[in-house]
């Protein structure tokens, strides 16, 4: 078990530079925890930083092998190898570092976590190595990532002399460059957003790839529909690219469906070729165009079930003595700080401890990403760290079914591909998702999906494959976050015009569809002198796609003076400290706020709403319900309108529902009512009292 008060500590002779101390201090607890990887991953970074390179080197490479969240660590040793080699010629090598090891270092990284600059270096160093096929190959992939890396004399030379050049050692293999190729194309779709960039990069290197496979033709076509799924908008540009993604989408998963039954996956080659392209893909964003996509989910399920082999969903027969405790597990890539886990988290904290025995799976591997939550989560029992991947799946499954669990939560299927792969198999007798990504996994192989009873429509269950359960409240047992400290404070006085009403809508943009633009352009265009704040994509391309999609519909500015902003992205404390300052909260339509909507709660903002008809988009309604403010919940696109502009030119009434919410707003966090309905559910179902089979 990690020693968290040593990890904390070790982080702050990080941030204060004692490299000395954190150098001890690493020793020690390697010593101690050889196998944690923590310590594996941090001593080799201390080493590093002391200059001992040859140490650092040796010690890295006691790794069974690189994962995601290592990947920066290998970067940089690879890096700073080559920045001493270029500087330290002889000195270098006759300290036990060479150029071999910065490509080596350089290129294990990047194979998981490609970095623009770190491909520029290793260009160069498969330069200075003699393999200029590669470094041109690698060259290419960082000018994908930061276009501006062409401009430069050094770079045009490499890819000149790499045309020029009849034969070259390789030393990194096909394979190698593939894997280089595809991780840069799914940096640019998923971080960079670049869709056109990332498009083109995946076809080129999974065309190579199933070259190298020597896959089937239905193969590589089953892989391009795994693609043109996952390159959904990040942000729509009009009303029409919306609808467009909605036809187009569910067309796609059906005809992945049928096409997986007609592909041999019995053939390697193609399993091997599907499976890589399904790992990458998420299905994040398609959920994000609300609509009822229980039959897509359930089409991406099933043809994923098909690429993976997955064993047919049969009866699992319950026969649990009552004095044995509950064996659960809980498996995630994100079991740290992320709103997707939280709520899971203190469930699993709250149950009694003498009736259940946990399991954390940490799907990343863990490591330099961990945190304090990631420190609660392992916690709770036993931890695996597990780089779960399309190459090692059944290995991994197999160790988890090893420890014989009688539940299984997941609790953000859908926020990524790794995830999704394990909620397709069966690796315990009771297997639940809860709404860390609050739509339903489509998988058969899901039993139950935990939700709450204040978010959920009376008809909620026509939404899920799963079975759908109701805990009280919000379902999770939320805790208060700490208040803002004065330094903290975000000033938002810059963007209040003169004379004019502060909104604002502080969701992430995707959450944001062109069908509701009218509400928020009706709103700004009755409140003369008005400002909206969003919140940052982080992605200027992107906050001005939805800058220009809303301000084309106006003629560019609107004429009564209002005008929109977009906030940087801050840290939490700072994004609590904006709603002190706002006037009215406009929770985002169709798709809900609920964290973003507490915080909101501590600083007694006022918050409007609309109820749609999926639980993604009634959070915020939850909220307010339980507050006793059923008036600031709309009906209707027209109403929340109405209400917004009711509420606007009413000040008293507005400082009534701050009073109101301050007051009341500490009853929605540490609500244990769902704790207890949670242990009813599960000691129910896994001592066999309500049924004797899970699924049939």
């Amino acid at each position: 078990m990690a020693n968290t008060s040593s990890q904390l500590l070790f982080k702050k002779y990080r941030q204060e530079n004692n490299l000395d101390l954190a150098l001890a201090l690493a020793q020690s607890e390697y010593a101690e925890n050889s196998s944690e990887p923590f310590w594996i991953c941090w001593l080799g970074d201390a080493l590093r930083c002391k200059g001992l390179w040859a140490e650092a080197k040796n010690h890295w490479q006691k790794l069974p092998g690189v994962n995601s969240a290592m990947a920066p660590l290998w970067r940089d040793l690879g890096n700073e190898f080559l920045t001493h080699i270029y500087n330290n010629t002889g000195k270098a090598e006759a300290q036990g570092i060479n150029i071999y090891d910065a490509i080596n270092f350089i290129s294990c990284g990047c194979t998981y976590d490609p970095e623009a600059e770190s491909l520029n270096n290793l260009a160069i160093a498969l330069e200075l190595a003699g393999d200029l096929k590669s470094a041109s190959t690698a060259l290419e992939l960082a000018i994908a990532l930061k276009p501006n890396l062409n401009e430069l004399e050094s770079n045009q030379e490499i890819l000149n002399l790499a045309i020029n050049c009849a034969e070259s050692p390789q030393l990194l293999s096909k394979t190698q460059l593939i894997n280089l190729g595809l991780s840069t194309a799914n940096t640019l779709v998923q971080n960079k957003k670049n869709h056109s960039a990332g498009k083109e990069l995946y076809e080129i290197f999974f065309k190579a790839l199933a070259e190298e496979l020597n896959a089937d033709s239905l193969a590589l076509k089953i892989t391009n529909i795994l693609l043109e799924l996952e390159l959904t908008p990040y942000i729509y540009s009009c009303q029409e690219e919306e609808n467009i993604a909605k036809t187009k989408a569910l067309q796609l998963s059906t005809s992945l469906k049928e096409l997986c039954e007609d592909c041999d996956f019995e053939y390697a080659a193609n399993r091997k070729l599907c499976s890589r392209a399904a790992a990458l893909c998420t299905g994040f964003y398609y959920a994000y165009l609300q609509d009822d996509d229980l039959k897509y989910f359930s089409n991406y399920s099933d043809a994923l079930e098909i690429i993976f082999r997955s064993a047919p969903c049969t009866s699992y027969q319950l026969a649990k003595n009552k004095k044995d405790p509950i064996r659960l597990g809980i498996a995630s890539m994100r079991l740290r700080n992320f709103n997707g886990v939280i709520g899971a988290l203190t469930w699993l904290e709250k149950l009694p401890k003498e009736d259940y025995e946990i399991f954390v799976y940490m799907l990343d591997g863990g490591s330099m990403l961990d945190d304090d939550y990631s420190s609660r989560f392992r916690d709770l029992g036993s931890c695996k760290y597990l780089n779960l991947n399309s190459e090692n799946y059944q290995e991994v499954l197999k160790l988890i079914k090893s420890d014989i669990l009688d539940v299984l939560l997941i609790p953000d299927v859908g926020m990524d591909g790794i995830n999704r792969i394990l909620s397709i198999h069966r690796l315990a007798p009771l297997q639940c998702l809860t709404w860390g990504h609050p739509v339903t996994s489509g998988s058969a192989h899901m039993d139950i999906y935990i939700s709450g009873a204040a978010m959920e429509p009376r008809d909620g269950q026509k939404n899920y494959r799963e079975e759908l359960v109701n805990l009280p409240g919000l379902g999770w047992n939320f805790e208060i976050p700490a208040a803002p400290k004065q330094d903290e404070y975000f000033n938002l006085a810059p963007y209040r015009n003169k004379n004019g009403i502060l909104l604002g809508s502080l969701q992430s943009l995707f959450k944001y569809l062109p069908s509701y633009d009218y509400v928020f352009i009706e709103l700004l265009s009755n409140l003369a002198n008005s400002s909206l704040c969003f919140i940052s994509s982080g992605l200027e391309e992107q906050d001005q796609i939805m800058r220009n999609r809303i301000l084309s519909k106006v003629g560019g500015q609107f004429s009564n003076g209002s005008t929109i902003h977009f906030l940087p992205r801050m840290k939490d404390a700072s994004f609590i400290s904006v709603f002190g300052q706002i006037d009215l909260n406009l929770d985002s339509l169709g798709w809900s706020g609920c964290n973003t909507s507490l915080r909101a709660m501590m600083m007694g903002c006022p918050t409007i709403t609309y109820a749609s008809e999926l639980m993604r988009g009634r959070h915020t309604t939850a909220i307010l319900h339980l507050l006793g403010l059923n008036n600031c919940v709309a009906a209707s696109p027209k109403n929340y309108i109405n209400l917004a502009l009711e509420l606007c030119n009413n000040p008293q009434q507005l400082l009534n529902i701050k009073k109101h919410i301050l007051s009341n707003y500490t009853q929605l966090f540490n609500d244990n009512s769902c704790i207890q309905a949670l242990d009813t559910l599960l000691k129910d179902r896994i001592y066999g009292r309500e049924a004797n089979s899970i699924k049939n």
